[in-house]
């Protein structure tokens, strides 16, 4: 069993950020788990830490990345010092622009990138990073290594948290903290079913015969957490990693 650490996890009850929490409990660390929907932590991830009798090393915090400020009144002082973070937090808005709303495009980039942004502002002002922590952000393809039509604010917000943790890696390496983003493909999550109903099937079939590898799962990508969360990433800093079954390729 790994040496005991302590982790945050955002957008924890869902897709990677479950998987990620999962993983890490399993491998014998403390999860601080993030989210907006208190029932769905506990009919996702508080059940099954039960189930496993790991439920002692897992603690909740809800937190509405949609709404703007949503960190004012959070005690982060009450927050352990942490080991890692692993930001999977996220919303997909599939909608040509030219049909996007103010109110959209607020959500879209509050979520996906001005409160991981904000948090982390919060987390590093109040030294609740150990020397040695390794931050990790969940990106995309879509933004830093393509463009999909309808996807402009998902794209923009995700090229967005590639820019900053690059800027984050200089600005904390003086603490020897990590700091890397993941570039995923699509991997079957709930993300992916909202797509599928938006679109018909013959073209998301299509679409994922563009996937030599096929389409991903969440424990592909977790791995990839894991590792770069590990002191066997000790040396890797700055970095936006793609992991997307060779879509990219072509």
């Amino acid at each position: 069993m790994d040496e005991r650490k302590v982790y945050l996890v955002t957008g924890a009850t869902s897709g990677i950020g479950l998987a990620a929490a999962k993983s890490l409990l399993s491998r014998g660390h403390s999860v601080v788990a993030v989210g907006r929907d208190g029932s769905k932590y506990e009919s996702n991830l508080l059940s099954w830490a039960k189930e496993n009798d790991l439920v002692d090393e897992l603690s909740w915090e809800r937190i509405d990345f949609s709404i703007p400020n949503s960190f004012c009144d959070l005690d982060v002082k009450s927050f352990p010092v942490f080991d890692g973070f692993v930001n999977s937090a996220g919303v997909l808005s599939l909608c040509p622009l030219k049909l996007e709303t103010y109110e959209s495009i607020i959500k879209v980039i509050n979520v996906n990138l001005i409160a991981p942004i904000e948090l982390t502002r919060f987390l590093v002002k109040e030294r609740k990073f150990r020397k040695s922590s390794s931050l990790v952000y969940l990106s995309s393809i879509n933004g830093p290594m393509i463009g999909s039509k309808a996807h402009t604010l998902y794209a923009a917000s995700k090229a967005g948290i590639c820019g900053f943790t690059k800027s984050l890696a200089n600005e904390l390496a003086n603490q020897q903290i990590r700091v890397n983003c993941i570039a995923p493909g699509t991997v079957a999550t709930n993300m992916l079913d909202q797509t599928k109903m938006m679109i018909n099937s013959v073209s998301v079939t299509e679409y994922a015969k563009q996937y030599p590898l096929g389409i991903g799962f969440t424990n592909s990508v977790v791995d990839l957490v894991n590792f770069l969360l590990s002191d066997n990433a000790s040396w890797i800093t700055g970095q936006s990693i793609v992991i997307d079954g060779g879509y990219t390729l072509n």
